[in-house]
């Protein structure tokens, strides 16, 4: 493949190489429900927010897409504590974007947390 680009046709790859950077939404810049702190109505989950697991990401896509409905129908957000729940809790503390899966999810209408 690299041979059939102009300019590379003699080219020979001498040892295969990776490297993955993440980017993620700091999690001061997020608040509960899982929306983004600039943009109330973007509702974040997963590798954005430097989640590490796939069963967080999981549990906040869940949390995220279940709060992008509920605004869309002016309803009040779900709001998990840690006392309430393991997973899809939104907190604060930082964390390394390790995890490939991300969501997100948008509603025309920002959380309604009444």
């Amino acid at each position: 493949m690299v041979r059939s680009i102009a300019g590379l046709e003699r080219a020979v790859i001498l040892q295969h190489g990776y490297a993955v950077e993440y980017d993620y939404v700091p999690p001061q810049q997020t608040r509960p429900p899982w929306s983004a702190s600039i943009s109330p109505v973007c509702f974040l989950a997963g590798q954005i927010n430097g989640t590490s697991g796939y069963e967080e990401a999981a549990g906040q896509g869940l949390i995220a897409g279940l709060n992008a409905a509920l605004g869309i129908l002016v309803r009040e957000s779900l709001v998990l504590s840690r006392d309430q729940a393991y997973i899809g809790v939104h907190d604060r503390r930082p964390r390394h974007p390790r995890d490939r899966s991300s969501r997100i999810a948008c509603s025309p209408r920002g959380p309604n947390t009444a």
